[in-house]
């Protein structure tokens, strides 16, 4: 029984910690490497909608991608994601994609080195996403190492 028990433990061990890329290539020109990784649902949020992240890596720079909710509005340079951390850290960042008024607007957040350093360092505890009309909180995170477990994905 013990052998069956850590056979699991392994098994389930590799199949999360696996990473789920979703694009890896090379520039012909400027041979910055570019990779993301699949969008997961990651919170549930207020009203019931669901969190969709994924992380990016364009050169030097890591970024998050979200999906947002038509309820939020448009996406916007005003609009931004908080995410607050178990150790009481949150971090923010405001959307610089293009104005997207869509059922499931896109937005991307930059995450710069301090960030990162505290994204890789400690689980997610709520996240707040804003659009021009509307900010919800999550009610329920789905993974909340998603973050420490994810942005080894993005390293070389």
């Amino acid at each position: 029984m013990k052998n069956i028990t850590f056979l699991f433990l392994i098994i389930s061990t590799i199949s999360f910690s696996q990473c789920k890329i979703f694009y890896d290539k090379v520039d012909d020109f400027t041979g910055k490497r570019t990779l993301g990784t699949k969008p997961e649902r990651i919170a549930t949020m207020d009203l019931g909608f669901y969190l969709r992240l994924d992380l990016n890596k364009n050169g030097d720079f890591i970024f998050i991608g979200a999906t947002g909710y038509d309820k939020l509005g448009c996406a916007t340079s005003d609009s931004y994601i908080s995410i607050k951390l178990m150790d009481g850290n949150i971090i923010t960042s405001n959307n610089f994609g293009e104005i997207d008024c869509s059922e499931r607007p896109s937005m991307y957040f930059n995450l710069n080195d301090n960030q990162i350093s505290l994204l890789k360092n400690s689980s997610i505890d709520k996240i707040r996403i804003s659009g021009s009309e509307l900010t919800l909180d999550s009610r329920n995170v789905k993974n909340p190492n998603y973050f420490i477990e994810t942005l080894k994905c993005l390293e070389d």
